[in-house]
């Protein structure tokens, strides 16, 4: 890894760990913006703060160069070179003022005046709530879509290339902010994901030991005993003194001794052995015939078909004299009720001008717990701002 990757690569890890309030900056679009900004700022300083610590590693490369020229040439013939006293006074200089800039360059680093410069920029930074909230997002939307995990990995959504390759670490992250959750579904997806693109992965972007502590655990919570077993004997092999996967080792062993002897007493199969199972968890709201409704809507599916679709249209209208140069584009969705959709209302300039003016008083979009007293909370599965 050359320096300006060094450097670049330990500035972006010093700022992504920056706490700060609870934003809530992955809730609105308008709000990210402001993160995509902000990090074009850093990327201007960031360059500055490079090419200042270039300019000293040059400066330095140069008397190291220096350095070497000329002892090489003076071990030639040591006794002819220092009988010269000029020789003799310019190596002593050479460590001692001399030296004493050498050590105030290696000493030197810009870091701190770069760190002052986006001090004002570090505001807009995201926080790790809002890493969670957008990985929660995204499972989220994972399951409403019904999207695989690795076609999701790999950014592709129905054969289309919609966003960049995740890495290993990547698919680490996410499975790791659902494992926070309790979410041991997600967790072995994502692990798994982790786990395989990790084999393909030149430059390993995350310690292998990690995931699998993670999906080993995980699977046995999802009633996967064996294969967590043997995920575990996996890790200690690479580490044998991890004190956790010695502990799970003889959970799983005994979990597998367990349901050994029930099954020998029931003939009742209690563990899948082989074969992974992975059931997605439900609360009493997302098991309910609504939600499930909702999310097959949301994937364009038909769960309550109308049976008056044929007489649906989509026509121009001129309702008020306005609309003669300019008729409105009218969708009709339902008939009784009327429910239309208008299209192209505003121009793209009044659209902005919307934007602009609403920006600033977004707010988290809450619940109501209770209709007779009303009491506004904020819940994980609503993360608009309105």
């Amino acid at each position: 890894m050359d320096f300006q990757t060094s450097c670049l690569s330990f500035l972006v890890a010093l700022c992504a760990v920056i706490q700060l309030g609870q934003s809530e900056l992955f809730t609105a679009m308008v709000d990210l913006e402001r993160i995509l900004h902000a990090e074009y700022d850093v990327a201007k300083h960031m360059r500055d703060y490079i090419a200042s610590e270039e300019k000293r590693i040059a400066q330095l490369k140069k008397i190291a160069d220096d350095y070497e020229e000329h002892s090489k040439s003076a071990l030639e013939d040591v006794s002819l070179h220092l009988s010269n006293p000029v020789n003799a006074f310019l190596l002593v200089k050479r460590f001692t003022s001399d030296w004493a800039q050498v050590e105030s360059m290696i000493l030197e680093n810009a870091g701190q005046t770069f760190l002052s410069n986006i001090s004002d920029t570090l505001v807009n930074f995201p926080d790790n709530e809002d890493m969670a909230g957008a990985a929660i997002a995204l499972l989220r939307l994972q399951d409403t879509y019904a999207l695989p995990t690795e076609k999701l990995a790999k950014g592709k959504i129905k054969g289309v290339q919609y966003s960049p390759e995740l890495t290993a670490e990547d698919c680490f992250q996410l499975g790791k902010v659902a494992y926070s959750q309790n979410d041991y579904y997600h967790t072995v997806l994502w692990m798994t994901e982790a786990k395989n693109l990790l084999e393909l992965e030149a430059d390993k972007t995350v310690d292998k030991a990690l995931i699998l502590d993670y999906l080993s655990f995980s699977l046995s919570m999802q009633g996967n005993a064996k294969a967590a077993l043997n995920l575990t004997l996996e890790l200690l092999d690479i580490d044998p003194t991890h004190k956790r996967a010695q502990g799970n080792k003889a959970y799983f062993e005994q979990v597998l001794a367990d349901a050994a002897a029930e099954e020998a007493a029931t003939g009742e199969k209690k563990d899948s052995g082989d074969e992974i199972v992975n059931v997605r968890q439900f609360d009493g709201y997302r098991d309910s015939e609504e939600f499930h409704i909702y999310e097959a809507l949301c994937r364009g599916e038909d769960p309550m078909p109308y049976k008056y679709a044929h007489k649906l249209t989509c026509q121009y209208r001129h309702y008020h004299p306005y609309f003669i140069l300019r008729p409105l584009k009218e969708e009709v969705a339902y008939l009784d009720p009327f429910i239309a959709t208008y299209h192209d209302l505003l121009t793209d300039a009044e659209i902005a001008k919307v934007r602009e003016l609403a920006g600033p008083r977004l707010s988290r979009s809450v619940v109501f717990d209770n209709v007779e007293k009303p009491a506004m909370t904020v819940e994980q599965y609503r993360t608009s701002k309105t």
